[in-house]
């Protein structure tokens, strides 16, 4: 079952199974028990089930809460990620989301 990931550690890390994964979101050929227990990884979404990959929520109350869980899946030591003021880039959230949002939608879903 393949699942979508995010791994914090710049430099990768090794997954069971899998062997080195990249920095950043990553889609790996894992169940989310093969995972239970690993540090610096976080599930962004398994696949198979849900909504396709990239289709953003038509309604506001998912959206809003999608793009929290994305905000929880930056690296919060990662400057390019975050703005001098300490939001979110719009363009980190967009990347573990897959598909575009705007600053006022990002400040929605922070208030």
């Amino acid at each position: 079952m393949a699942i979508k990931v995010f791994v914090e550690p710049k430099n990768g890390l090794c997954l069971p199974k899998v062997g080195h994964v990249k920095h950043g979101e990553q889609t790996v050929d894992l169940t989310e028990a093969d995972l239970k227990g690993c540090e610096g990884v976080k599930i962004v979404r398994a696949q198979g089930g849900g909504k396709a990959q990239g289709a953003r929520p038509q309604g506001e109350d998912e959206l809003l809460a999608e793009i929290r869980r994305a905000v929880e899946a930056l690296d919060k030591d990662d400057p390019e990620a975050w703005t001098s003021g300490g939001k979110p880039q719009v363009a980190a959230i967009e990347a573990v989301l897959g598909y575009q949002i705007s600053a006022a939608e990002r400040d929605k879903a922070l208030a």
